[in-house]
Formats: structure tokens, C-alpha cells, sequence
């Protein structure tokens, strides 16, 4: 840059002008990170260099926290003790930007001009340090335990993963393999992504990266190798393998001393986490935990899904494993809207997180205190719905403080049960976590149900650290130790806040605080789960996330009653049982994989008559003269009825008549007879058949038969896949002859004969106790349809129960 110039003191060139003395100052982060401290950090090094002699006048090293170092303060020490020459000060100031020029502005009282403008000089001195500082060896030995920072207990969990992890050697099971999510809560891990790298046969392992965004841009920086810089675009947690040849001899002797495994002598595990420059920040025991937890669960993953890694096509999959810690590691492919993906169409993982109610945050009145009550009642709030409203956010207050402490008491007490029990332990949690992958159940099913050398792991935890609990820490620890898992039934919703909930096994009831739960759970839907009675509340405290219909929950309750012989009213204690909820566990599961193989096999669609489907038209020629007198001899057919369409042709519906059995006729056919001639529409072989020997009997040689068609349903009127009309709300109208239409069909249903009860009436069956048992499930299932996919506000079942004698329990 072609250095300002200007008039003033000292020797001038033969113009009468002397060069402008200017300082370009700035800074930039280290390539290094200082360990003068309990944890490292990467300070800031700030340069001022002299132009136009291009001599580096000043120099300083400060941190974040630096009040008085920083390039202002470097400014001041320089103009006061300059690396080379005499204590001076500059003609012109120039920094890259606004903020660092209000400093150096305030340094220098404004008696000095600062101007804001690109520092290509200075980038240039700082490209040229960095690289020789990289070039130069550092003063630190590289380590496992980062100087005494790491536990070695857990550097040995990461070989131990490690080792298990590149048993499957993820990088050679496809060319291409698909971006993986992860998210492990308990350490802050929401929605990173997993890159497998060494398709190639160089740098195995796996690269972390927080985020999309940040994966894009770390390919955007690189271009599939880094920059002559090594900038890398975003911050990168790598676990990669090195043979003990590469692996830097002190590394390689803490393994050897500690004794920990690897899988062979080229599967050292090495975790870096390099900044966006590309420069390696010293690892601390967050970042060590990640990687472990990536790998025991990655090669968890592998062991059911080691194919996905070369499919051509992707099947979404989203499963959790539970490392020996009990910390959730959840892995989701594709990485891409996989949160949005409608895996089964069956809302069965909606129910995957409690939301107790309300927030925990302070109450807010929806009026004031002598203010009208917004409900309409007239009196005043703080007469009418103030006082309740105020116990209920008292009360969801207390519930979202309640599942606070169990999650921080169930984590602890996994923590215990490793300490404690070690690799017993380990095996009963991986049991449970191989049947089971509904890690919101798993963890507290495991803790509180463990048992070993005659005691609990719960009875362990306060013998240790009971002294240290609260005394609402130790009731809520007695309450979870006498609740239990089991089937519960949903008798009643409250919207927004809780539910009431029947156990189908024991027959308790109770009423949870859940907000949404209780937005998604519709009536007799049925669940799995733990519900805790703390301080005069009931919370669910460990479910599963996958709910049941009536029918296939009642499946699991009769299979549990014969496998463990349980009759009546099964007691909490048995419930209690390891045994039992394992058992329970099992075969919800199987239950659920039932639920969702159903789900995605192709509807077999039929009629009411149980014909296969098949839209059929017929055509036919009305012969010259003749339509007046077909359509009159169409009319004569026994259960035809004559209309007419938009378009002015007449339009006939066949009907068959009603039978007992039928809510309704049912509709066999239509014809259409207009000047183009007669076309007869139905949707089965079999009654086209029917429909066609109908009309050419009654006709005659009036009409001849030109073809038959097979058209698609979107021909007759029907949406194709994928073009399906958003639903649209029922007028009140419309809500109205649906509700009537409900009640003539369920005010005749007690005395209709029903397939599902052997073609016997609801009112014959409950004569017997095992009849009355299959009405009530089948009133159940009604009930359970009606709340999820009623049109219109749904059908109350309760005058049909009442007519047949049978309580909603």
C-alpha cells in the first residue's frame, strides 16, 4: 500500500513532503492455547507495525477477560517503549474495524487520526507467525489425560468403545455412507451430525459436527481438503483411529501403562476437537464423553442396522441406545426433517416426552382481581375462577419441579449402580436397552426395579448418600420405589393439563398432571407406564413412547394374566416385580413392532359385500327414439332411484334394499343416461355383473353393449396418492345430521347382529360374563375411533352403555 503523505515537521524529500509514520495495528487468535490456568484457553495476540519501514513496533498477548491488555493497550505500551527507535507516536492510526478504532480513539484522546480500512499488511505479518509457530515443536507433550485434566477411568471407556466401534469398521460397509443425527441429551447434544470418514483407507473414524449448518460449511471451507491455511469453516469433534506406529510415543505409553484395549495396533482411538481455523483445542472431558458415547452408540447401531450404510434407498430410522452410564445416545437417519418423518401413520411416537403443566414460570392472571371473570359468569375473578386457576399453576409447579429432581436422582442413581455393581449392572441395563429402545422408560424401569446381593439399588443410593438428599428427595425416592409399571387406560382427558388414567391390571385410578399427554391422548387410548403418587400428586415418571389401541392393549393384558398367572385385580406388589415389568416390557413391544407391520402393509381394499375393489364402467348405444323408453324401463327396476345431475342428465342410483344387519341401503351402482347414451358405474366385477343383467333384461334390444373399462379412481371422481383435499371443518349443519345420523344407527346397535361378536347382538352377549367382557371391549374400541377420527364432536357411548348395563368403569 502506497503510504499517505502530508506536510509537516521532519526531514522532507525534495518536494517539501515526508512519508506519513503509520501504525496499522489488530489482533488475532492464537494458534496455540495457554495451560497456565485449571482450563486452557486460546488468548488473542495484538501486532502494531510501523509504515512505511514495515518494522513490528509493539506486540502483546491478552484474553476475553483482559481489561487493560487488548490492541489498545499494546498501542500505549508501544508508543511508550517501541520495540525499535525512541518513544514516539504515529501520524495516522489504521485498524480493520469500527469497535477496536473507538478504543484506539479513546487511547489517544482523538489527537491522532484513526482510520477504519482493510490491514492486508498486517494479515500477511500474522499468516507468516502462525505458520512458523506451527512449525515449531510445542512445549506441551501430547497426552490422553491432558495433563491430569481427564480421568483415566474415562480415556479407558473411550478404548473400550473404540475397540467395539472399529470391530465394525463403519468405513468399509459402503462407498457413500448417509449422515447421521445424534442427540445426547445429558450433555447438551441436540441435532449434531455424524460424518463416517476413510471410504478412502485413510483417517478412519468419525468426524462430529454441532450442527447442519455447521457440516456445510466445514464442506464449503474445505472442498474435501482443507485450505493452505486450514481453515475448516466450523468447529470439528474428530475420533479417528492411529496405528501405534503414528500415535506420538507418550500417547502411546499411557496406554501401555494403564492396560487399555484397542483392537489391533492401527485402531488407537485419538478425539480432537480443532477450532474453525483448523487450530486443536486442548480436549476437555464434555468433548471426551461425546466421542465415547458416539461410538458405543454408533456401534450399537451397526449391530441391527449395518446395511443402512450402503442402501440406495434410505428407510428413516431413529433408534436410542443407553451407554453404561445410563446416558441416552439417540442416532436418526436420515439426518433431513427426520423429526417431521410419519414413520407408521400412526401416531404412536407422539407421546415421546412429559410437559407437565403449567411452565415453570410465575403466574399471570387473565384479568384483574376485581375485574369481571373472562368465563362470562358475571362475578368478579377473584371470586369465581382466580382461586382456581391459582391452585392449578401452584400445582404444575410442584409437577415440573417433581420431574426435575427424578431426572437429576435418576442420572445419580445410575451413576451409583456402575459404581457399585459395575459389570452386573452394565448387563442388566443392556438387557433392557436390547428389548426396549423407549429410553423415557428404560432408565427408570432399570433403576428402580435393579436388585442385587438382597438389596436395591435405590436401598444402595441412601445408604451412601442419603444423608446428602433432601427430605423431599427421600420421599420422592420412597414414592417411586412404591409405584410400578404397568397397562393404563385413558378414562378421561382434560386438554392442556392432565388425565385420568385406569390400570387395567390392578384397577387403581388416578389423576396425572400432563400437558402433553394430555394433548395427545385420546380416549381408551392405552399406555405403559410408571405413575408416581408425590406430596399429593400423580405424575407419570417413565413411559413408553409407543401408545395402544384398546384391542392390542388388551392382548397384552390377557397374555400378561397367563404367562405370569395373574387373576382379578393384580396387586401393586406383584406389579412391583422385576419379573413382571420385564415381562409387561416385552410384550408391549411385540405388541407395538405387531401395530406398525400392520400399519405399513398395503390396505386390501373391498366393498361392504367384501369384493375386491375395482372401479368398472359399461358402455352402451341407446339405440335412435328409444332413450324416453329406457329410461322408463330403467326406472321400473327394483331399487332405483331416479335423479339428476348439474349438467341436466339423468342420473339412477341402485340400491339394495336394508337388512337388519345394515345401518343404511347399500349403494350397488349408478347409471347415467344422456345423449351421449347409458353408462353404468360400480366398484366391483361382481357387481357390474349384477348391475348389467338388470338393465339389458329390462331394455332389451333397446341398448347394446359397446365395452367395458377398468378407470383409475381418480376417473370416478376419487383423489389419486399424494393429492388428497386437506379436510375441511363440518358446518354446524353438517355436525348436526352427523350426530343424528349416530344416534338412529346406535339406537338400533344393542339389537344388531355384530361379526365381532359371532354374529351375535350386543344384548345377547352381556347375558354372559365373558360376553359382557367382549361389549365392553368392542364399546372401548368404538369409543377410542369416535375420539380420534369422529367428524364433528364425538359420539357419547353412554345411553348405549346404560341400555345393555354395562358402566364406562
Amino acid at each position: 500500500m502506497k503510504p499517505l503523505k502530508f506536510r509537516g515537521e521532519g526531514r522532507a524529500d525534495d518536494a517539501g513532503f515526508k512519508p506519513v509514520r503509520e501504525w496499522v495495528g489488530g489482533g488475532a487468535r492464537a494458534p496455540f492455547f495457554v495451560h497456565d490456568r485449571a482450563e486452557p484457553y486460546r488468548p488473542w495476540l495484538a501486532l502494531w507495525l510501523e509504515l512505511p519501514d514495515g518494522f513490528i513496533i509493539g506486540r502483546g498477548i491478552y484474553d476475553d477477560e483482559d481489561d487493560e491488555g487488548g490492541i489498545a493497550g499494546t498501542l500505549r505500551e508501544a508508543m511508550a517503549s517501541p520495540a525499535i527507535g525512541a518513544p514516539r507516536r504515529p501520524d495516522a492510526i489504521r485498524v480493520d474495524d469500527a469497535a477496536t478504532a473507538a478504543e484506539v480513539r479513546a487511547e489517544t484522546d482523538g489527537k491522532i487520526p484513526v482510520h477504519v480500512a482493510p490491514t492486508p499488511e498486517l494479515d500477511e505479518v500474522f499468516r507468516e507467525l502462525f505458520r512458523a509457530m506451527a512449525e515449531s515443536p510445542g512445549d506441551v507433550e501430547p497426552s490422553y489425560l491432558e495433563e491430569g485434566r481427564l480421568p483415566a477411568a474415562s480415556v479407558a471407556a473411550l478404548f473400550e468403545a473404540g475397540r467395539t466401534l472399529f470391530a465394525h469398521r463403519p468405513w468399509a460397509l459402503g462407498d457413500e455412507p448417509p449422515l447421521l443425527q445424534m442427540d445426547i441429551p445429558s450433555l447438551g447434544v441436540e441435532g449434531a451430525v455424524i460424518s463416517i470418514i476413510g471410504q478412502a483407507g485413510e483417517a478412519l473414524g468419525v468426524l462430529i459436527f454441532a450442527s447442519v449448518s455447521d457440516l456445510d460449511a466445514f464442506f464449503d471451507a474445505t472442498e474435501g481438503e482443507m485450505d493452505e491455511d486450514g481453515h475448516l469453516g466450523a468447529e470439528v469433534l474428530s475420533l479417528t483411529f492411529e496405528s501405534a506406529t503414528e500415535l506420538p510415543q507418550s500417547m502411546r505409553r499411557e496406554a501401555t501403562e494403564h492396560g487399555w484395549p484397542v483392537h489391533g495396533p492401527d485402531a488407537y482411538p485419538v478425539v480432537q476437537r480443532r477450532e474453525p481455523d483448523g487450530v486443536p483445542n486442548p480436549l476437555n472431558l464434555r468433548d471426551l464423553r461425546i466421542a465415547t458415547a458416539c461410538a458405543g452408540a454408533l456401534a450399537s447401531f451397526l449391530d441391527r442396522h449395518a446395511e443402512i450404510l450402503d442402501a440406495e434407498v434410505l428407510e428413516p430410522v431413529s433408534e436410542s441406545h443407553l451407554d453404561e452410564h445410563g446416558r441416552e445416545v439417540r442416532l436418526s437417519v436420515p439426518i433431513e426433517d427426520f423429526e417431521d418423518a410419519d414413520l407408521f401413520d400412526l401416531g404412536l411416537d407422539e407421546f415421546n416426552a412429559y410437559e407437565p403443566l403449567p411452565a415453570d414460570e410465575p403466574f399471570a392472571p387473565r384479568a384483574g382481581r376485581n375485574e369481571r371473570c373472562p368465563c362470562g359468569s358475571g362475578k368478579k375473578y377473584k371470586k369465581c375462577h382466580l382461586p382456581l386457576e391459582e391452585s392449578e399453576h401452584a400445582e404444575g409447579r410442584r409437577a415440573t419441579a417433581a420431574h426435575a429432581m427424578d431426572a437429576q436422582l435418576v442420572a445419580k442413581l445410575a451413576e451409583c449402580g456402575q459404581r457399585e455393581f459395575g459389570e452386573i449392572w452394565r448387563s442388566f441395563l443392556r438387557d433392557l436397552s436390547a428389548r426396549s429402545d423407549s429410553t423415557l422408560l428404560v432408565l427408570p424401569l432399570a433403576v428402580f426395579s435393579f436388585e442385587a446381593d438382597g438389596t436395591t439399588l435405590v436401598e444402595t443410593y441412601l445408604k451412601e448418600h442419603g444423608g446428602r438428599r433432601t427430605p423431599e428427595e427421600r420421599r420422592w425416592l420412597k414414592a417411586q420405589q412404591a409405584s410400578w409399571l404397568s397397562v393404563w387406560e385413558v378414562e378421561a382427558v382434560e386438554p392442556g393439563r392432565s388425565l385420568t388414567l385406569r390400570d387395567l391390571l390392578s384397577g387403581e385410578r388416578r389423576t396425572v398432571l400432563e400437558r402433553k399427554g394430555s394433548e395427545v391422548l385420546k380416549l381408551r387410548d392405552a399406555v405403559l407406564a410408571r405413575v408416581v403418587d408425590h406430596d399429593g400428586l400423580s405424575l407419570i415418571a417413565g413411559f413408553h413412547a409407543s401408545m395402544l389401541a384398546p384391542y392390542a392393549a388388551a392382548d397384552v393384558v390377557e397374555r400378561a394374566r397367563t404367562t405370569l398367572e395373574l387373576d382379578g385385580s393384580v396387586t401393586a406388589d406383584r406389579l412391583r416385580k422385576a419379573a413382571t415389568g420385564s415381562a409387561l416390557l416385552d410384550y408391549w413391544e411385540e405388541a407395538v413392532r405387531e401395530e406398525r407391520l400392520r400399519s405399513s402393509l398395503p390396505p386390501q381394499l373391498a366393498n361392504t359385500d367384501g369384493d375386491p375393489l375395482a372401479p368398472t364402467l359399461d358402455r352402451f348405444e341407446v339405440a335412435a327414439g328409444a332413450a324416453r323408453e329406457v329410461g322408463r324401463l330403467i326406472r321400473g327396476i327394483e331399487g332405483m332411484i331416479e335423479d339428476e345431475d348439474e349438467n341436466g342428465a339423468t342420473v339412477y342410483v341402485l340400491l339394495r334394499p336394508r337388512d337388519r344387519s345394515e345401518h343404511e341401503s347399500t349403494v350397488l351402482g349408478s347409471i347415467r343416461l344422456d345423449a351421449e347414451g347409458l353408462r353404468i358405474e360400480t366398484n366391483s366385477e361382481a357387481r357390474a355383473d349384477a348391475a348389467f343383467d338388470l338393465v339389458a333384461d329390462a331394455c332389451g334390444q333397446r341398448i347394446r353393449h359397446i365395452e367395458r373399462e377398468y378407470p383409475e379412481l381418480s376417473v370416478l371422481g376419487a383423489a389419486t396418492e399424494g393429492q388428497q383435499p386437506a379436510p375441511t371443518p363440518p358446518s354446524p349443519e353438517e355436525e348436526r345430521l352427523f350426530a343424528e345420523s349416530k344416534a338412529r344407527h346406535y339406537a338400533m346397535w344393542p339389537d344388531l347382529p355384530l361379526p365381532a361378536l359371532g354374529d351375535k347382538t350386543p344384548r345377547e352377549c352381556v347375558r354372559t360374563p365373558g360376553g359382557r367382557k367382549e361389549v365392553d371391549l368392542l364399546l372401548r374400541h368404538m369409543e377410542n375411533s369416535e375420539h380420534r377420527n369422529a367428524i364433528g364432536k364425538p359420539f357419547n357411548f353412554s345411553t348405549v352403555r346404560d341400555e345393555l348395563g354395562i358402566s364406562s368403569r
